[in-house]
């Protein structure tokens, strides 16, 4: 069933939309730190990093050992657990892995590139990162290798969103590992007891919320809904760009100024406001989405609005006191349609690596046909033809399963974030702004401040010279 949506997303999405996608996604852009305009006019080389010249594919004559630095999560464990694949595939090259956990990875990472280091041969980063990755000289193009091994890589396999989001200026300097897309998760057993049907527009989740704010039997606080509220970069923001555009705006429109501060941009926020000062567990302005994930799991929250990358873990009694009581559904409607946030997360070459050769053979096989269906959400259109994948999405409540909602996702997804090198600095002041929303400020002030200081900042990048 899932593989014929996802030819048909497929299809719509190469007929109907620019393919440029984001989510989120949901874990390492929270711990990215701010790159401003001085950071990155001092790690620019002099000249632009070179695209690898085009030498015969094979084994180095000599052993070579990459290194590799990735957060420590299932899905970036999964190579690891593979390896000896690779090893016979390639027995002169040897991988180092470090894990650290996803704030340290991610600030690692920006720091051994910022000083020029060849220290991480592969290098993480996702949609949110890439503009300045790319505009301070740090990943090395991947074009030539693309087109000398078209066949291996088989880049139409991939979704084309997952696989344009690594493309910034015309060039490749990404494969994705993972990509996913906004949906909603709701407590079936809850909505059952209370009388309360699955939302489908952003008005019926505000009554839905409402209605299952309640004290349970045994006198507990019940929440209607929890989604994150913390103001770290690439956190709340990447949540409330889906209800910007599903009230018609974005942050800033083609000529980079600021439009979340207009009408259709206030009244978005309002709504977010709303719900959560209204409906969700207190202290949800300084949630990031493992606070709400833990709500939700434990049975206090009745829906929760976030990355579809957490669909199996539902399911998991290990981490989740509602096994077999979840629903999914894609992201509930506003006046403009389901447009949720998108985040896909790749993998590039550091461009003063000394092995990019080695280090392409590793990236082509980590992003390829072995690794991509044991991932959490995998971004080929091949891995979801398999048994074991199909198995893994037919979860859910009858009506309500993951398959579905994850194919709903992807077909409407959009990448949330402007492909900016300044976007942090943005994040870091409309974050400030909603923060201040969410505890009660008045919306018209602390928009029209937070536009202003965007405008501002991007005058002073040249943006509108």
């Amino acid at each position: 069933m899932i593989v014929k949506k996802i030819w048909i997303i497929m299809t719509m999405v190469m007929l109907a939309v620019t393919m440029v996608l984001y989510g989120v996604g949901c874990t390492a852009e929270e711990a990215a730190e701010d790159i401003n305009e001085e950071e990155v006019g001092e790690t620019v080389a002099e000249e632009p990093a070179e695209e690898p010249e085009e030498e015969a594919a094979g084994e180095p004559a000599e052993e070579v050992t990459i290194n590799v630095l990735f957060g420590e999560t299932e899905d970036w464990h999964v190579p690891e657990a593979q390896i000896d694949e690779f090893y016979a595939m390639h027995p002169n090259i040897k991988v180092n892995f470090t894990f650290l956990s996803q704030k340290e990875m991610t600030e690692k990472t920006r720091l051994e590139l910022a000083s020029g280091s060849s220290t991480y041969d592969i290098v993480y980063f996702d949609d949110q990162l890439s503009p300045a990755y790319v505009s301070a000289g740090w990943l090395a193009p991947l074009d030539s290798y693309i087109e000398r091994d078209a066949d291996e890589v088989d880049k139409d396999d991939f979704f084309p969103t997952a696989y344009n989001s690594g493309i910034e200026n015309g060039s490749l300097y990404g494969l994705p590992f993972y990509q996913e897309a906004i949906i909603l998760y709701f407590n079936s057993e809850m909505f059952e007891k209370y009388g309360v049907d699955p939302p489908a527009t952003l008005d019926e989740w505000m009554e839905a919320a409402a209605k299952l704010t309640v004290k349970d039997d045994s006198g507990r606080q019940l929440y209607g809904t929890t989604m994150r509220g913390f103001k770290g970069p690439g956190s709340v923001t990447y949540t409330v760009t889906a209800f910007l555009r599903a009230f018609g705006t974005d942050w800033l429109d083609e000529n980079y100024k600021p439009v979340f501060n207009n009408e259709a941009g206030k009244e978005a926020i309002t709504w977010y406001r709303d719900i959560l000062l209204d409906y969700a567990p207190p202290g949800v302005s300084t949630f990031k989405w493992n606070e709400c994930l833990a709500s939700f799991q434990q049975g206090e929250s009745a829906m929760f609005a976030d990355s579809s990358v957490f669909g199996t873990w539902m399911q998991d009694e290990e981490q989740s006191a509602i096994v077999g009581k979840v629903g999914y559904i894609a992201l509930p409607a506003g006046p403009e349609g389901s447009i949720p946030s998108s985040y896909v997360a790749m993998h590039g070459i550091n461009s003063v690596s000394e092995n990019k050769d080695a280090a392409w053979e590793f990236l082509k096989w980590m992003n390829g046909k072995t690794i991509d269906p044991l991932i959490s959400t995998p971004s080929r259109l091949s891995s979801y033809e398999i048994d074991s994948v199909k198995e893994k999405f037919n979860i859910g409540i009858e009506g309500y399963k993951y398959d579905d909602a994850l194919a709903a996702g992807l077909e409407t997804a959009e990448r949330p974030f402007p492909a900016i090198a300044e976007w942090n600095e943005v994040s870091s002041i409309v974050s400030e702004a909603i923060e201040m929303i969410l505890i009660g400020e008045d919306v018209d002030e602390s928009f029209d401040n937070a536009a202003e200081q965007v405008e501002a900042l991007l005058e002073g990048a040249g943006y509108y010279e």
